[in-house]
């Protein structure tokens, strides 16, 4: 996988892809069981938008949504839980990608791969936990299966 490449983030937990689909406000972040326009995200290197270069575990990574030209964050709701998307890049806007079975491996990511998402703000996951209606996207302090989210091709 490369900086700049377009991909669908599906969770290991209940098959959902990772969505920019939004509430009232445009800002949370849910999970959806297609893979529409909604559901695709460029690969950002937050220090060089422009960057093509392969992308690795333990790298600093942005999601920016395809859709709404808006940012996966770790900002929350009232229960610092809730994954949003935002219209700018800062700290809660920069996750590190991480091998769920080898969380130290440098290695190359490839589509296909199980990843983890680590907020660089907060220090939690991207979820696949959801609220009631089983499509909120969210931030958790562990890592379990709803925490894993295959990378494909979109």
């Amino acid at each position: 996988m490369n900086y700049g490449d377009t991909i669908g983030l599906m969770d290991n937990k209940w098959s959902a892809y990772l969505s920019g689909r939004s509430d009232e406000n445009n800002t949370d972040a849910e999970t959806m069981t297609w893979l529409k326009s909604w559901e695709k995200w460029t690969v950002v290197d937050p220090n060089n938008e422009n960057s093509t270069d392969p992308v690795n575990y333990g790298d600093t990574i942005a999601l920016k949504n395809n859709k709404w030209n808006t940012y996966l964050s770790g900002r929350s709701d009232e229960n610092n839980t809730a994954a949003e998307t935002m219209t700018w890049l800062k700290s809660w806007e920069k996750w590190t990608i991480v091998d769920p079975n080898v969380e130290s491996s440098t290695s190359g990511v490839n589509i296909g791969d199980t990843i983890a998402l680590k907020n660089n703000k907060w220090n939690t996951y991207l979820s696949g936990r959801s609220d009631e209606n089983n499509t909120a996207a969210e931030t958790m302090t562990w890592l379990k299966s709803w925490e894993k989210w295959t990378t494909s091709k979109a």
